[in-house]
């Protein structure tokens, strides 16, 4: 290196530190923020960014995404930190919610009326319900029949007679109980789908009607009272692991599949409909991104790194790495050789 270039190279890099202190600092990133924010209002997205570019990146975060256990174990400890927290505070679910929120989200949910009728379809009509209607019904019906129905609750001894005749009449014919209870379960079954449907109208009416919201009011002092941690007080360490694992599991098949692939891109293809010949500031807006905000976050977060940066040397080194070769180049060596015959 020349040796005038060398001493350049010094003078350089002391100036880019400064220039990079807190207050000095501050100034260059506003005025980046608000030229970056002017480009995005002449640029458009397709412009800046190819959607073919940014499907491609789709595919090749999603095909390298795989989460570590230890990222997973992480999450874990976070939710059982979490789970801690609400233990400790107290908290009540009015301390997220006030009641007119709560009775706006759940008339909001009701009022999805295609998605909340198909949800009810197939809740009341999924075997399992049926069989728990199927046994609920005959169990009430054979305790009635036996012990709660009005003649043996008013006449005495009734009700032990009507027990000691089924273990008489059992006697004598054996397998009774099994025909008696087979003929009752198929009327029930019988039965089933009038039951099935006139709960799932009731439900349905229940959600609907215009008194829901008084409903939902009279429940709020109630539900506003729950403790928050009640949501998660029987959530074991085990139980947490468990759900993690599954989750790991399941993400790394579902990231795998041509399906979620696939989504991806439509996904990318909509929002390049939407976007992709608007200016970049169109997009900002619509999210909610302001100059103002970008500008303050940076200012909070950049310059504090940069002294960090800095008082660790490493920022020097780096500067250092990138000047370096423009110094030690032919073209600075012959200018400087040339300046020192001039002057001679």
């Amino acid at each position: 290196m020349h040796p005038i270039a060398e001493q350049l190279l010094e003078q350089h890099l002391a100036f880019e530190l400064e220039a990079l202190t807190d207050k000095r600092v501050q100034p260059f990133l506003r005025s980046a923020v608000q030229r970056w924010f002017e480009l995005a209002a002449e640029q458009t997205l397709s412009e800046l960014v190819t959607e073919k570019r940014c499907r491609a990146a789709a595919r090749r975060l999603l095909a390298q995404s795989r989460i570590p256990p230890s990222a997973w174990d992480f999450g874990v400890s976070l939710l059982l930190r979490f789970n801690d927290h609400l233990g400790d505070s107290k908290a009540e679910v009015r301390t997220l919610l006030g009641e007119g929120q709560f009775v706006e989200l759940v008339q909001g949910l009701a009022n999805l009326n295609e998605p909340r009728r198909r949800l009810l379809a197939e809740a009341f009509n999924h075997p399992l319900y049926s069989e728990l209607i199927s046994s609920l019904v005959y169990e009430a019906l054979l305790n009635y029949l036996v012990q709660d129905n009005l003649i043996s609750q008013k006449v005495p001894g009734v009700g032990s007679m009507l027990k000691l005749g089924r273990k008489v009449a059992t006697k004598a014919v054996p397998g009774l109980d099994a025909t008696v209870e087979r003929q009752l379960k198929n009327y029930i079954k019988s039965c089933l789908p009038s039951l099935i449907k006139t709960s799932e109208q009731f439900v349905d009416e229940l959600l609907t009607g215009d008194e829901l919201e008084d409903r939902v009011k009279k429940a709020w002092p109630e539900v506003g009272s729950l403790p928050l941690a009640a949501m998660t007080e029987d959530l074991r360490v085990e139980d947490v692991e468990r759900l993690g694992a599954w989750g790991r599991d399941s993400w790394d098949e579902l990231r795998r599949s041509d399906w979620f692939m696939d989504t991806a891109e439509i996904l990318i293809a909509h929002c390049y409909e939407r976007y992709g010949d608007e200016p970049l500031a169109v997009l900002l807006d619509d999210f909610g991104i302001r100059r103002g905000m970008v500008s303050k976050e940076v200012i909070t977060f950049v310059p504090p790194l940069l002294k960090q940066l800095r008082e660790a040397g490493f920022l020097g080194e780096l500067l250092r790495l990138r000047l370096t070769p423009f110094y030690e180049s032919k073209a600075v060596t012959k200018i400087l050789t040339a300046a020192g015959k001039g002057a001679v």
